[in-house]
């Protein structure tokens, strides 16, 4: 009496195929706060910011002669009304752009390649930005520290 070896799996298989009735996988969508809506038209999805804050590059900040600090990889962007969401993509793929979110009025957080540490590089990145055809607002972003905790 010789013994075959065969795999449980190749024994099995055949089996389960048509006696165990098929079920699909659940489809869960995204959380609604948490992407732009897409639409057939590929439209991208960016982080919609509604009840946080974006993530922004603490490490990177200038300060300003005041004392109050700036994020310097950071700015924060709006587009005038007539400006594609494909006109928008190429316009952060030309500026080197990284979408950190985008809020449901519109105004985008992006991040921007370090201008280096100087309060004047960052200024002049704004300027330009400010002189771009699609852009209706160019602005640095506040730097808050969390308060010192009191007794």
């Amino acid at each position: 009496m010789s013994q075959k070896r065969v795999a449980l799996g190749v024994v099995l298989a055949p089996i389960l195929a048509s006696s165990v009735p098929r079920i699909a996988a659940p489809q869960v969508p995204p959380r609604a706060d948490s992407l732009t809506p897409r639409s057939a038209t590929h439209a991208p999805r960016w982080r919609l910011l509604t009840n946080t804050l974006p993530q922004l590059d603490t490490a990177r900040l200038v300060q300003l002669p005041s004392g109050r600090w700036l994020y310097r990889a950071n700015v924060t962007l709006r587009f005038k009304d007539n400006v594609s969401d494909s006109a928008k993509i190429v316009f952060f793929d030309r500026h080197r752009m990284t979408v950190v979110g985008v809020t449901r009025s519109g105004r985008f957080f992006v991040g921007i390649p370090d201008p280096g540490p100087s309060l004047d590089s960052l200024f002049r990145v704004l300027e330009q930005l400010r002189h771009t055809p699609e852009i209706s607002l160019a602005a640095a972003l506040d730097f808050s520290p969390l308060e010192p905790a009191r007794n």
